[in-house]
């Protein structure tokens, strides 16, 4: 029994699988079994058997050595970068057997859906004990983050772009085929395909939510200047001066008042302003 890497070459396009093994003849004919069924595990392979037929391939002994020899032969083949290659997974012994599958899409839907069903069969207990790290289950129990990881955190999640710490995305712009994708991506949430399509929150979660985001300012605020005074938002502007806000939004972008955004709101200013 002899044993170590092979390729099985397609003699017609020049493209190869390359692999490994303990006994090139066993290898070899379940390889050939496989193909001839119809049901290898590489698709590549498989495709091209069908199309090109048996006889368009070679089997053929690269390097007879042992198997740890044979893995680290193997591994640096199938990360070498070749483009004839018909392998999926670019590791020795499997490995990823996603990224490069010609039917990654495909695999990723079914997947999604899998999981979907399966969640949608679960009731709240059950999704909250198969799934849940409540209490001392959880990572966290018990821990604090330190000083200099909360900074980090901070620094990294920031995005109040008025006080010179911008976004990492502010300003970014997207290609053509990033909007497209994210396009088709939207589509796929729209109308009946919403997961929360035909349902509406309980009184209490409105009520929860609300309780959260209560005292909270919008992310998008920003202060304005009219006639000289300074206010932190354009419903205080509208306040103090008896209009409505769409009426101050149209004189910050009319020439003729001297109404304007400002970049920033001293805090001491803004509130006397807005008293």
């Amino acid at each position: 029994m002899s044993g170590g890497i092979y390729e099985i070459r397609n003699t017609v396009n020049g493209k190869y699988y390359v692999g490994r093994a303990e006994c090139f003849r066993t290898r070899f004919n379940r390889h050939r079994y496989e193909l001839r069924h119809g049901r290898h595990h590489c698709l590549y392979l498989q495709r091209a058997w069908t199309k090109y037929g048996e006889e368009a391939f070679d089997f053929v002994e690269v390097a007879e050595c042992d198997l740890e020899a044979a893995i680290q032969l193997e591994t640096e083949r199938l990360q070498s970068g070749d483009e004839r290659l018909y392998n999926v997974s670019r590791f020795s012994s499997g490995g990823d057997l996603l990224s490069q599958h010609p039917e990654r899409e495909q695999i990723i839907a079914r997947r999604n859906g899998g999981a979907r069903r399966r969640m949608a069969s679960l009731t709240l207990q059950e999704r909250v004990r198969l799934y849940s790290w409540a209490g001392e289950q959880n990572g966290m129990y018990g821990r604090r983050h330190t000083e200099a990881a909360r900074q980090q955190m901070s620094e990294t999640t920031r995005r109040t772009v008025k006080r010179g710490a911008e976004h990492p995305s502010f300003g970014l712009k997207r290609s053509a085929t990033t909007r497209a994708k994210l396009s088709k991506i939207a589509s796929a949430r729209l109308g009946q395909k919403n997961p929360f399509y035909g349902k509406s929150h309980s009184q209490a979660t409105k009520d929860k939510l609300a309780a959260g985001r209560r005292g909270r300012q919008p992310t998008n605020v920003r202060a304005v200047v009219a006639d000289g005074l300074q206010y932190p938002l354009v419903r205080d502007a509208a306040r103090h001066l008896g209009i409505s806000s769409a009426l101050v939004i149209y004189r910050i972008k009319s020439p003729k008042y001297a109404y304007s955004y400002a970049a920033t709101a001293p805090q001491g200013q803004a509130e006397q302003s807005a008293s």
